[in-house]
């Protein structure tokens, strides 16, 4: 394959895995985008009477799945007549409530959005309800969340407000059979704090305490806002992986282009022209560079003939090569070669050098003529000889570095793995 070629093919394939990278990078942004939630921030007022008035606020991302319409929430022990108002900023908020038993217990199931519409990324949902038995007696247990949500919970902030100071607080985390300690502190009398890391899901959290002497209640903290990074969406990472594969891969595909030059002698052209082979020196240069070098000569190189010339050039045997073979055996006087009545015709004339005679005498078997107007099977398989004999030629020449290919092959797995 000529040089220019093979260039023009690198350079395209450089380009094309640069867009497959970014293809994957695509690829990846999206199934890595999984259904989860962000942010649970709610808030609780204990009133006297030790009902709570709860507020949440539920920031879902439904990253890149396709055919969600809203949520679940399941909240123990509430019945269906509940007074619940739910809201959203970005989201179809209807909601439709029923009554359940889920893993043992009866749950009101809020299901929020439209069951006409779709929603995908990041979405805010707000409920609102009353949560009676919040205190029983002296005893404050608040079940915050629940321990039926289907996905993780990045982040958990939890305030509790009560109209008295609460003695030895406690916050759990996790399954109601194997609860473990989390944080909470009283940051006034009466307001108790918990930040929360990560909730797996199937797992929730409770805030317990004892009620002590009343205070006044402390100001109410209000929601967050949204969330001020949107993100980016999927064509930026997918372009700086791409450009960053480009940009390493141009790099990468000089040197090894580099690696993969001629190697000449080191000197001028005469150093070259008369290298043995037996120079401490030697420099790799472009095919380009080389043919600079080349001075002017009216015979080929001693020993090499037409056919061997050709594979030098085109660095592998062709059809065209083995044609040059048979039209040097013309020459020198082994057959005769006649097209005149539109039918190609080789007729024996001489014996030819060895490899001819052993050639020649495979392809006519015997026969003084051979046509080539239609299949022979002695000269199909003189052909496929004279192939291997040209091949064999090219490995034994020690014009090519034999260990390249290994080196060629080994260079594309480990790029391949690195890709």
């Amino acid at each position: 394959m000529q040089t220019r070629t093979r260039r023009a093919i690198g350079w395209a394939a450089l380009a094309g895995g640069s867009v497959l990278v970014g293809g994957a990078a695509i690829a990846g942004a999206i199934a890595g985008d999984t259904e989860r939630m962000t942010n649970f921030w709610t808030r609780a007022e204990v009133a006297s009477d030790g009902s709570g008035a709860v507020t949440e606020v539920i920031d879902w991302n439904f990253g890149n799945q396709f055919g969600k319409h809203g949520i679940f929430r399941f909240i123990p022990g509430l019945p269906e007549d509940t007074p619940i108002t739910v809201d959203s900023p970005d989201a179809p908020h209807q909601a439709q409530l029923s009554t359940d038993v889920v893993q043992g217990e009866s749950v009101l199931v809020i299901k929020i959005g439209d069951p006409a519409a779709t929603v995908n990324g990041r979405r805010r949902y707000r409920i609102d309800y009353k949560l009676p038995g919040m205190v029983q007696g002296t005893r404050l247990d608040w079940e915050t969340m629940g321990h039926l949500w289907p996905v993780d919970i990045e982040n958990a902030e939890i305030h509790l407000l009560t109209p008295f100071e609460v003695s030895g607080p406690q916050c759990f985390i996790g399954t109601p059979a194997e609860p473990r300690d989390c944080d909470v502190s009283q940051v006034e009398p009466g307001h108790l704090v918990a930040h929360i890391d990560k909730v797996p899901k199937g797992q929730g959290v409770s805030i317990e305490g004892d009620v002590g002497a009343p205070v006044t209640v402390p100001a109410v903290p209000q929601p967050p806002g949204p969330p001020d990074d949107p993100g980016t969406g999927l064509l930026p990472p997918g372009g700086t992986a791409a450009a960053l594969s480009l940009i390493a891969g141009i790099p990468a595909a000089l040197l090894v282009r580099r690696a993969g030059r001629e190697r000449i002698a080191a000197g001028g052209e005469a150093d070259v022209a008369y290298a043995d082979g037996t120079h401490a020196s030697e420099i790799r240069i472009d095919a380009a560079e080389l043919a600079n070098m080349a001075t002017i000569e009216f015979a080929p190189p001693s020993g090499v003939n037409p056919a061997q010339g050709g594979i030098v050039l085109r660095e592998e045997v062709r059809a065209e090569h083995k044609v040059a073979w048979l039209i040097q055996a013309a020459i020198d006087g082994a057959i005769d070669l006649d097209d005149r009545d539109h039918t190609p015709t080789i007729t024996r004339t001489g014996p030819g050098n060895q490899e001819e005679e052993m050639v020649l005498g495979m392809a006519f078997g015997g026969r003084p003529t051979v046509e080539l107007g239609s299949y022979d099977s002695a000269f199909s398989s003189a052909w496929n000889y004279l192939g291997s004999t040209l091949s064999g030629w090219r490995d034994s020449s020690g014009l090519w570095d034999r260990g390249s290919q290994a080196r060629r092959v080994a260079a594309m797995v480990l790029g391949a793995l690195l890709a």
